[in-house]
């Protein structure tokens, strides 16, 4: 009987999210090639395609741009198993996309208890035009996406039950954001240090820990000289 209700329950969320999955698949991978690579893309194949490009090389010319190390080690890795083809380039963003559509669904599970949100917000997000556009290209902002998303969910778990083990995922996916822009927002440095200070003083009431997040994010972004 437990086998039973797992398996029906599992279906039941499964389902759905398997049926927005195939539909984002197809929005985000099909006519990844049609159009050329343009100005942003062709600096990241340089730098990844290069054949004369060695680790070191790479890395000497990623300090000449404003984006950081991270997205260009992840894809560099992806193309030594996958290719260096246009398509191969791009579906590293567009899988990543997906990824995206899979952790927004089960944050709208975990905040609603009706069926149907969940479905509809992996749906905003599947047929979006902006996101779309960014899975098709051979730069950093799916992932950018990806990673607020997991953000999000991690955060939501670390407020439930305030604790060092969860606020470690949280931590490290505003760090890896951080590592993945140009100029990372004072936002997130303040969201990295507000967890860890959190976790340190023990359980705090919840709604306090929202109002110290929100203030601390919002004197961070006011400071002078900061956009």
């Amino acid at each position: 009987h437990r086998f039973r209700y797992l398996f029906v329950t599992s279906t039941k969320i499964l389902s759905p999210l398997l049926a927005v999955l195939l539909l984002a698949a197809a929005t985000r991978i099909l006519g990844t090639t049609d159009q050329s690579l343009w100005l942003d893309e062709g600096f990241t194949y340089n730098v990844i395609v290069r054949t004369d490009a060695s680790w070191n090389a790479m890395f000497a010319e990623i300090a000449q741009d404003t984006h950081p190390p991270l997205y260009f080690v992840l894809l560099r890795l992806w193309t030594i198993i996958i290719g260096d083809s246009v398509f191969a380039l791009r579906l590293f963003s567009g899988l990543t996309a997906m990824l995206s559509v899979a952790v927004v669904y089960r944050l709208a599970h975990l905040l609603t208890a009706d069926r149907l949100t969940p479905v509809v917000a992996a749906l905003l997000l599947a047929l979006w035009d902006a996101d779309i556009f960014l899975a098709q290209e051979t730069r950093m902002y799916a992932q950018r996406t990806l990673l607020a998303c997991v953000s999000m969910w991690s955060y939501w778990r670390w407020s439930r039950a305030p604790s060092v083990r969860r606020a470690l995922p949280w931590t490290l996916t505003n760090a890896a954001i951080s590592l993945w822009m140009d100029t990372a927002n004072p936002g997130d440095s303040c969201t990295v240090v507000l967890a860890w200070t959190q976790t340190r003083g023990g359980n705090r009431c919840l709604s306090r820990s929202g109002d110290d997040l929100r203030a601390v994010v919002h004197r961070c972004n006011a400071q002078p000289g900061r956009n």
